[in-house]
């Protein structure tokens, strides 16, 4: 493939970036707006704490061993802690999240290493679902132990941030079907997230929401398929009310009456609650929801709509569906499924997102674009291809558009085809001269072979033989004598 080629590959693949991002502001979908840098460019996150410095400085000393450069600190979760890395080999950036696993006396931490067991086995289920993290591989060294995930640009409440602490209700249904959709996938693979907050989700360079940090992930119990084998550990706002023991008069209560008691143990349907919350959250802000943490037995009150969400045709249905999802009685709210089934309506209806253009490319092409030399760099996004980052992209596309490109091929494929043409006049007059010689050379073809004939014609009477020729001269005398 030429260079042009994949000039104009990656310039179509940039414009369908802006087309995708002018699509979602005309449907009012609220986007991150943080710029795609370049590792270089990349400013880190300030570390608060010693102890996860000590850790990072540990993950940067063995992942350089294991093969990775230029790290840049991401943040630090219950357990683990996230560098944003290259990968020598592959020239391929991620975001890699550490478990110290072993003290330096190589003591062995238990329940870091069952934490980092629990995270690897529900990624590797989920890696290949729609909206879910992707992990490509694991390591270990000599302290800790990492999962190579792909790389995002940025966290649900970062949006929230730039939105002045709450999205519009188009942004939330979409952001919100994107996590439901997650979530589902999850739930499918027995287990349940418990941690549901905008801090943990993240959004990617698609633009899509993924359900990230799962420190506080629990898995299903095998023999029931309602439950979760180990104690609530998640956030207080989120949580569902029955793992909260400010609760538990409330579902004494209640159980009196219950022919099958409410446990006091993270569900599937306590992760419907959290996303319950999640979507008020998103759509009136925390700070009304802080209102209802001493208070989740009662039913959530709607404040007035903004006037630019007035005009959304399911307002009442998407009350309904939160009010649903965050029933006290657990038994009692809406199931994932058909919470999922009523956003995907809402969004394809209204939304009609199926029209975005794909932003990420095809692995096989990472050869050639990084021949051109135009400082790209690239974040894996799949098994199969990636998303590609220019630290000059305006610059690129002034001197790279496809119209632009297009115009030069066109200027070029003008001049060659005025150059064929030239070359065809030169070659019709060369024609034209070979003619003439070949009508010159049958000529003086045509007078040898006359010539020949005559020749032949002489020696032939020449050669009769004598008494004929002595004959024809006694005739000749004869008629001369007369």
């Amino acid at each position: 493939m030429d260079d042009t080629e994949t000039y104009k590959q990656l310039s179509q693949h940039l414009e369908n970036r802006e087309a995708n991002k002018n699509l979602f502001q005309n449907k009012k979908i609220q986007t991150l707006s943080k710029e795609n840098l370049v590792l270089q460019q990349f400013q880190e996150a300030k570390i608060k704490k010693s102890n996860v410095s000590n850790k990072v400085d540990i993950m940067k000393s063995e992942l350089s061993e294991l093969g990775y450069s230029n790290f840049k600190y991401l943040g630090a979760g219950n357990q683990g802690c996230v560098l944003l890395a290259l990968d020598n080999t592959n020239k391929l950036r991620y975001a890699i999240k550490g478990f110290q696993i072993k003290d330096k006396n190589g003591q062995e931490f238990e329940e870091d290493r069952l934490a980092f067991e629990k995270e690897a086995d529900l990624l590797t289920k989920i890696s290949d679902q729609p909206h879910s993290l992707r992990l490509f591989k694991k390591l270990e060294g000599k302290l800790m132990i990492y999962l190579v995930l792909n790389e995002c640009k940025g966290t649900l409440k970062d949006l929230i941030e730039q939105e002045k602490g709450q999205l519009n209700i188009y942004s939330a249904i979409k952001y919100s079907k994107d996590i439901f959709e997650n979530v589902y996938y999850i739930h499918k693979n027995r287990f349940i997230v418990q941690d549901i907050k905008p801090d943990n989700i993240l959004i990617d360079y698609n633009d899509n929401a993924v359900v990230a940090d799962f420190g506080m992930g629990n898995k299903l119990i095998e023999m029931d398929d309602y439950y979760a084998q180990d104690p609530f550990q998640g956030n207080f706002l989120f949580c569902p009310p029955e793992v909260s023991k400010f609760y538990e008069q409330h579902y004494q209560i209640i159980n009196q009456n219950q022919p099958k008691k409410i446990k006091n143990a993270p569900s599937k349907r306590g992760d419907c609650f959290s996303l319950g919350y999640l979507i008020y959250c998103l759509i009136f802000g925390q700070n009304i929801l802080n209102m209802y943490v001493t208070s989740k037995d009662k039913e959530l009150e709607f404040p007035q709509f903004h006037d630019d969400q007035n005009e959304f045709p399911f307002k009442s249905q998407l009350k309904k569906l939160i009010l649903g999802l965050t029933k006290f009685i657990p038994n009692e709210r809406i199931k994932l499924l058909d919470a999922l089934v009523a956003l995907k309506g809402m969004t394809s209806i209204i939304l009609d997102l199926e029209c975005c253009l794909n932003q990420n490319m095809e692995i096989e092409k990472k050869q050639n674009i990084e021949n051109l030399n135009f400082g790209v760099e690239f974040v894996q996004t799949t098994k199969t291809s990636f998303f590609p980052i220019l630290k000059n992209q305006n610059e690129y596309l002034k001197n790279f558009s496809c119209q632009e490109l297009n115009q030069r091929e066109n200027q070029q494929l003008k001049k060659q085809i005025k150059e064929l043409q030239q070359l065809i006049l030169q070659k019709d007059k060369e024609i034209q001269y070979q003619k003439f010689d070949i009508i010159r050379l049958n000529n003086k073809l045509n007078f040898y072979q006359i010539n020949s004939q005559q020749n032949k014609n002489n020696v032939n009477s020449y050669k009769q033989k004598p008494t004929q020729r002595v004959s024809q001269t006694v005739q000749d005398l004869t008629n001369l004598n007369v």
